[in-house]
């Protein structure tokens, strides 16, 4: 009699649950800031699928996988969205290609095990919060992973039917997984494998494997061609390896993770990609070339600084690869600026979710440990799928091996690890295996090598702060930026987060302490010193020295000379209200009413506007009485 959960009803309840729990999260996360607008890599993806919209795009080779803004673009330009619009879109996105992923390995795992197993994996893959976590953000890891399982459910099916159409259709699609994110490319050696496990002819599997091999290659022509309508020079990759390579593997590399080098005084916009800020200027100051117009000038010099610094320390770069293979299979979810466990503890949704990386590698280590009772073609599939998951691996390895990246490798890890749902529960419980899980567990759970290392947080931190500012939550900001500061007291980006939430929180209508206004003009002076670039703050600085100075005239003289399109508008009202009455008129004259609330109000004090809104009027008298008088 067949049990009742391995039903089509038992499935289905599966699926539907698992789609209400990332609905679920989806939402959860939304409400917040980091689920409102785009930073670093998510805004730098919305930034450039609107160059391509627009046309704006600029003529250069591609730096790095452009796919996925171009499917950001298609979408912006059937939905018309554009900024944080297209980037809710984008997430919503993400939630099909989670279930996606997930529905996928559930058929590969059924080829492969039966039921139990795509049960098993279909539950697995639903529920396993980081790559929950990281599928709904605005990025390429979840269509390439996507992409490429879709190409080894195929390839599975090629095998299991005996009809060449799936695994010609499974290598495609391996071309598209392999255009969003280069490093899954060597996960391609399956399709060489059938040299050895298709039961036809040495003369067809040779054919079938070349036939293979220039499907794959088709996308990656595309894309070629692709940039070479853009800049006029055709390349298959991205030219990012090469800086990618050398930041992840020099001397002083963590391996984890991308670390600025602090010795550089750059300001990197959170909608830039700040390991090309840095790598660029230091080509620049190097060599005297722009790194866009000297594309292979500047992948040889990265080639050759890594060599160099290998060749001189060749100890550090083996034991930065074996902490690399450690860090790979080691529990905790590490990354730079999203650091899973971080977010989980604010989520109410993957809090109490007990599913982990460590869970699941013992659960891999169990099920091969079993290799010897899953039949011949179960062996033959397992021994395939294991060998192209080493070779995708190596390709995480050569990078970094953050949550982020690895998560690439989890579907394949879960339908491996399936299999022990085919094996008798009294078998399981030998003693040997108890010593096997021990061993896995050690390994996953241990912390050596500051693998479980939370120095992140602060980035972390500071990262909310600014998304809180760019969504409008003023008051979150400010709390996020004074948390950096109580763990990095110099560091000058929480301070410039802190006096532009100040500022808002104002403006808005929302007055801190007055001791707390006064205390502000440390952190003018220490971004001063600073000497980095920060925009807006005029306003708060030339009102600040207003009130607590009284140098009324080095005040005006800061809200005149300073070029700030976000704060133009209320940088005049500041100078109408503070001016004599041909000064307030020659500024008044040239703009607009109705344009700006604040600006507004001025023109009403001034004598510019006969009526005013008396809810504003009394609004704005508490925010000029709080940051002038």
């Amino acid at each position: 009699m067949k049990k009742e959960w391995l039903s089509r009803k038992g499935f289905a309840a599966l699926f539907l649950l698992g789609f209400f729990y990332t609905l679920l999260y989806t939402t959860e996360s939304g409400m917040k800031p980091l689920g409102m607008a785009p930073v670093l890599d998510t805004a730098e993806n919305v930034r450039l699928a609107e160059q391509i919209v627009d046309g704006s795009l600029p003529s250069e080779s591609f730096f790095r996988s452009m796919q996925y803004p171009f499917m950001l673009a298609f979408m912006s330009k059937i939905t018309g969205c554009r900024g944080n619009s297209l980037f809710v879109l984008a997430r919503n996105l993400g939630v099909f290609f989670h279930v996606g992923i997930a529905v996928l390995a559930a058929i590969a795992s059924f080829m492969l095990w039966g039921k139990k197993g795509a049960f098993m994996t279909l539950f697995l893959c639903l529920f396993y919060p980081p790559l929950l976590f990281f599928a709904i953000d605005a990025f390429d890891i979840a269509p390439a992973t996507f992409f490429l399982v879709a190409s080894f459910t195929l390839w599975l099916a090629a095998f299991r039917t005996q009809k060449p159409k799936y695994l010609f259709y499974g290598a495609f699609l391996l071309g598209v997984a392999a255009l969003l994110r280069s490093s899954v490319l060597p996960f391609g050696i399956i399709f060489t494998l059938i040299l050895f496990i298709c039961p036809a002819s040495f003369g067809k599997r040779l054919k079938l494997c070349v036939i293979s091999c220039f499907l794959c290659c088709m996308p990656l022509l595309f894309g070629g061609l692709c940039s070479a309508a853009y800049s006029g020079e055709f390349r298959l990759l991205p030219w990012q390896g090469s800086s990618n390579l050398y930041c992840a593997n020099k001397i002083g590399a963590n391996g984890k993770y991308f670390s600025n080098n602090s010795n550089l005084k750059l300001k990197s916009s959170y909608g830039m990609n700040p390991m090309r800020t840095e790598t660029d200027y230091i080509f620049k100051q190097k060599t005297g070339l722009d790194a866009a117009s000297a594309i292979d000038e500047y992948s040889a010099f990265w080639k050759n600084k890594l060599k160099e610094e290998i060749k001189a320390k060749p100890e550090v770069f083996i034991k930065l690869c074996i902490k690399k293979i450690y860090y790979l299979f080691n529990n905790f979810e590490q990354h730079n600026n999203k650091t899973f466990s971080f977010h989980k503890k604010r989520s109410p949704v993957l809090r109490y979710n007990p599913l982990s990386f460590g869970f699941i590698f013992v659960l891999l280590i169990l099920s091969l440990s079993f290799s010897t009772v899953y039949g011949l073609r179960q062996r033959k599939i397992l021994g395939s799928l294991l060998f192209g998951l080493a070779f995708l691996a190596a390709g995480v390895l050569m990078f970094y091996v953050s949550a982020r990246f690895r998560i690439i490798m989890l579907p394949f890890m879960i339908i491996a690890a399936s299999g022990i749902a085919t094996i008798p529960p009294k078998t399981l419980l030998r003693s040997r295996k108890l010593i096997l899980i021990a061993i896995a567990s050690f390994l996953t759970f241990s912390s050596f090598a500051d693998a479980n290392s939370t120095e992140t947080y602060v980035t972390d931190k500071r990262l909310l702060a600014h998304v809180s500012l760019k969504s409008q939550n003023y008051a979150e900001s400010r709390y996020w930026a004074e948390e950096v500061l109580k763990e990095l007291p110099e560091n000058y980006e929480a301070r410039w987060l802190k006096l532009s939430a100040f500022c808002n929180l104002v403006l808005s209508g929302e007055f801190p302490p007055i001791e707390e206004y006064e205390g502000l003009g440390e952190d003018f002076k220490l971004l001063k010193k600073s000497g980095l670039p920060f925009e807006n703050l005029a306003v708060l600085e030339g009102c600040w020295l207003w009130k607590f100075e009284k140098n009324h005239k080095k005040a005006r003289n800061i809200w005149k000379n300073t070029e700030d399109p976000y704060n133009d508008l209320i940088l005049k009202a500041m100078l109408i209200l503070t001016g004599t009455k041909k000064e307030a008129l020659e500024i008044a004259k040239p703009l607009d009413a109705g344009v700006n609330p604040i600006l507004d109000y001025a023109f009403f004090k001034r004598g510019f506007m006969e009526s005013y809104s008396e809810k504003l009027f009394i609004l704005y008298e508490k925010v000029f009485a709080y940051l002038l008088y």
